[in-house]
Parts: C-alpha cells; structure tokens; sequence
C-alpha cells in the first residue's frame, strides 16, 4: 500500500451512555470508519480510544491502532499523526492538554471539519517525525470531569461520513 493519508472515526455507541459513572473509570471506543472505503471498508475494528481516570484528577486517552492497519505493513514511519475531538460536557480547554514531544493541540475556531467527519473542539497534531503507536495525551487541571464528558459529543455540521466522537489521521 503506498503511503497514503487514511482517515478514521468512532461512531457513537448507544451503550456508552448506558455505563454508570464510577471512580476509577474506563471507557473504549473503536474507530470503524474510514474515508478510503475502496481500500477499508467501514465496520472494521481499525483504531480503539481508551479513556481513562488518572493521576492527580487527569483524564489520559491512549488512541492505539490495531493489527488490521498494523499488519499491512507500512513502513516505520507509520503512524498517528493527527486527533480530533470534541469537548462535550467538559470544562477543559487546549491549555489542559499534556501532549507528545512535537504535537500540538489547538481550538479549531471557528469548528474545524475533518475531512468528511464533520466538525471538532479540539485538533491534536505531530509530525512525519513523531507519528505516534500509540497515540497517549492527557488533559489535566479540569476538576469534575469525567471520562463520560468526552464520549457525550459528536462532531457538528455537514459530514458525508457522519458525525462521530472522534477522527485520526494515519500516515
């Protein structure tokens, strides 16, 4: 496969709002879209986010991509190099994001589309040199935030792919 730029999401799983919220909580999400159908077809596990508590009242996500992309056998660069997100219930901001050596976090202002995903708060972003497996950020400093706050908000506006909670670029 040559080196192409492969976009992914997460839908929204009704369930998750079925989970109660506890202390010491963990959520998963897996990315089964793609926006390169011809090549991978939607409803594949391709990426999971995992959301969870953890020290001093941080949230830590941990974004991996899993063994259907990883055995296609990419190359040693391969990796994630872009993570969209929407804020939902939170209170954070980009300041409270604790990201990768080399990436970024910023506001998309006004939304930010992501190619056919729809609109998003939050876009994280590195490199060709510091694509990441996985991709492990926190976000600090929110008190009263939950792992719940992150799986309640889908992106906005026009998505030919549908609006899910989260997107990533691969490359």
């Amino acid at each position: 496969m040559k080196k192409e730029f492969l976009k992914f999401s997460a839908a929204a799983l009704l369930a998750l709002m079925l989970v109660p919220q506890v202390q010491a909580a963990s959520v998963s999400v897996t990315m089964t879209q793609t926006n390169v159908d011809e090549f991978l077809p939607d409803g594949l596990d391709y990426l999971s986010v995992t959301i969870s508590d953890g020290l001093d009242g941080a949230i830590d996500f941990s974004v991996e991509i899993l063994s259907l992309l990883t055995d296609l056998n990419a190359g040693s660069d391969f990796g994630i190099q872009e993570f969209t997100l929407n804020l939902g219930n939170s209170a954070a901001s980009v300041a409270d994001f604790l990201v990768p050596s080399g990436w970024f976090a910023r506001e998309f202002v006004p939304a930010g589309t992501f190619n056919g995903f729809g609109d998003f708060d939050i876009h994280l972003k590195g490199t060709d040199s510091t694509r990441q497996q996985p991709l492990e950020f926190s976000i600090v400093d929110v008190v009263g935030d939950t792992v719940f706050d992150y799986v309640s908000s889908l992106s906005t506006g026009s998505a030919a792919e549908g609006n899910v909670l989260f997107a990533a670029r691969l490359a």
